[in-house]
């Protein structure tokens, strides 16, 4: 077996220190041998460039404010980074627990909201039906075996267990079941929205049983 590292397969911390010590030296003008760089000057004024998505990438990656000073002074993001603990479980609109950690309610987002859903065990336990309004939704499983019937009719059957991850597009009618009588299916969820719950639209009507004989269930 072949050790040793290629260049084209750096580890992430190396590969940006690589990009962040390269950047520095175009920004100061200085070649790699310590020679002056004459066109320093014009790669900085490039690199601070606010439609240079590619060195601004680098600029960012180095630490260097310039790319999210305007923001700042304009007053358009409140730069707080916060924790969040949630110790109780709200039972939300799909009639499932949920641990709601990141929402607007919670910190100062404006576009996201984080939870941890759980799917009880057997019939009893599965969400209502249910979409959500101009929003996408991403999960991923950390706990069991589920399944998902999605579609205008719930027509279309999804297994997933823990390790996978769902895309679900807005709009999309879906109701999840943990596969097992006896353990739960759990989930964190994030989702382009951060009210969370104002924008879920439940469709009882089809709750009316279509989906249960089609389980696979796994005890």
């Amino acid at each position: 077996m072949t050790t040793g590292t290629t260049s084209g397969c750096l580890p992430t911390a190396t590969r940006a220190m690589a990009i962040c010590a390269q950047a520095s030296r175009t920004a100061t003008g200085s070649s790699p041998n310590g020679t002056t760089n004459p066109t320093g000057e014009a790669a900085q004024q490039r690199s601070l460039h606010p439609l240079d998505t590619k060195n601004r990438k680098v600029t960012e990656m180095c630490g260097t404010t310039a790319s999210w000073i305007p923001l700042a002074e304009a007053g358009e993001w409140e730069r707080v980074v916060t924790a969040v603990r949630v110790k109780d479980a709200d039972r939300i609109k799909q009639n499932i627990d949920a641990y709601q950690g990141i929402n607007e309610n919670t910190v100062a987002t404006r576009h996201i909201c984080m939870l941890v859903t759980v799917c009880g065990p057997g019939i009893e336990g599965a969400t209502t039906t249910h979409y959500h309004l101009d929003h996408e939704t991403a999960l991923y499983c950390t706990e069991g075996k589920g399944v998902m019937f999605w579609g205008d009719e719930l027509e279309v059957m999804l297994e997933v267990e823990a390790g996978d991850f769902v895309y679900i597009p807005p709009f999309t009618p879906h109701k999840t079941f943990s596969r097992s009588h006896a353990e739960g299916a759990t989930f964190v969820v994030a989702r382009t929205d951060p009210l969370e719950q104002e924008r879920v639209v439940v469709t009882p009507e089809l709750d009316d049983g279509r989906c249960e004989s089609r389980i696979d269930w796994v005890d």
